[in-house]
């Protein structure tokens, strides 16, 4: 193991809508939990270019784990990151690079974005700057290092000194060649880098982690990729006052925590992946989920004014005495479906009773029967949903045994 002083290494990616050309910009998807130094290639896609890059990830039982237990820091999306050597003042010109090929080559003339977020490392007792992105016709690798050019297309002007926030670095060029790699480092030498020591020691060492790689040709695309890390959607959007939705939760991301919030939703919150969430009164509304490693680290997600509840005066209720019935209501140990007319798309394909956490607690996939037998659930409120073949219906039911 490397400490500092004696000492220790660190790097990320994904890809986006329209589009982010760096697969795996958050460094989520994991060829292997990281367990030792220099394992940036356990990140799938990134390699070292420049030894001895270091890679960190929430699933190691090792220190190189998220956030690291030895230089505490969380990731600025999702689970992982990496981390480089940028200036050492007891070794000329030390100097650690990470990369990888693009989704894509660069297209000669077009106009490119580029983003990506630096930290420095608490264990650091100084800062620099000078920190960026350079692209390349060629794959580097632990045998052929990629060279200290004073030059890249992206980098900070700036000394990154801050270890709390992450320090996004942003710009834009026009591609010059049809470049297949992308490169993340320090590229200047050190007398082109200015230093800030952070404490009195004698030597400057400075170590930054990575996260949140973009680069596109669309300037939207790299404002923000959290959206290609961890994002949520629902079934609808607009909405009958009365009814139900479910939610959905879309990430490549091992989160072992989740935290709805539905502010007028019924009910209010929910631990689970899918929930299921009833609105019983008109109003536009909003949605928070907050997911997480278990740790004290997570990523968070508002959604303003998604969910609109339409007022009942002005729409009627799709589900009931239009093309079904359900009765009785409240059931005892029977509930029966009818149908209003003849319309095989409107028969019943799949059933599903869900309990107000959002659970299924009854399902039938293949219905030979008219009714449903609730022998086995309990007293209680509980969503039923009807799938034919060309519409979803939803319905509360009471169930109310004697």
């Amino acid at each position: 193991m490397k400490f500092f002083f004696t000492i220790l290494f660190f790097c990320i990616v994904f890809t986006g809508t329209a589009q982010n050309l760096v697969p795996n910009p958050s460094f989520e998807d994991t060829v292997a939990c990281p367990d030792w130094i220099s394992q940036v290639e356990r990140a799938a896609g990134w390699s070292q270019f420049r030894p001895t890059a270091d890679y960190f990830n929430s699933c190691s039982n090792s220190v190189y784990t998220v956030p690291y237990s030895l230089g505490y820091q969380c990731a600025s999306t999702g689970n992982a990151y990496c981390g480089i050597w940028c200036y050492n003042s007891t070794l000329s010109n030390l100097r650690e690079y990470i990369g990888r090929q693009l989704s894509t080559p660069l297209i000669i003339g077009q106009k490119y974005y580029i983003t990506i977020r630096f930290n420095l490392s608490n264990g650091a007792n100084c800062a620099v700057n000078k920190q960026g992105v350079l692209f390349s016709t060629v794959e580097y690798n632990n045998s052929n290092w990629a060279p200290i050019t004073n030059f890249a297309h992206i980098y900070s002007t700036t000394i990154i000194s801050d270890t709390l926030n992450w320090t996004n670095i942003s710009g834009s060029f026009i591609a010059d060649s049809a470049y297949q790699y992308i490169i993340i480092g320090s590229f200047f030498d050190d007398n082109n880098v200015d230093t800030f020591k952070i404490n009195s020691s004698n030597n400057c060492i400075s170590y930054y982690y990575i996260d949140d790689v973009c680069i596109s040709a669309d300037s939207l695309t790299c404002t923000d990729i959290k959206k290609e890390i961890i994002d949520f959607s629902s079934d609808s959007i607009d909405i009958n006052e009365g009814s139900c939705i479910s939610f959905f939760v879309n990430t490549n991301v091992a989160y072992s925590l989740l935290q709805w919030t539905f502010i007028g939703g019924n009910p209010a919150s929910s631990v689970i992946q899918n929930p299921v969430i009833c609105y019983d009164s008109a109003g536009v509304y909003s949605v928070t989920l907050i997911a997480s490693a278990g740790n004290s680290c997570g990523d968070s997600i508002i959604k303003t004014h998604y969910i609109k509840v339409k007022d009942p005066i002005s729409v009627r209720q799709e589900f009931l005495n239009e093309d079904f019935e359900v009765y009785p209501n409240p059931a005892y140990d029977k509930l029966f479906i009818k149908m209003n007319f003849n319309n095989n798309k409107l028969l019943p394909k799949h059933i599903i009773i869900y309990n107000m956490l959002g659970s299924i607690v009854y399902e039938d996939k293949d219905i030979r029967e008219n009714h449903i037998n609730l022998k086995n659930l309990s007293n209680g409120t509980f969503l039923l949903k009807i799938f034919t073949e060309n519409k979803t219906y939803w319905k509360r039911i009471n169930i109310l045994k004697l």
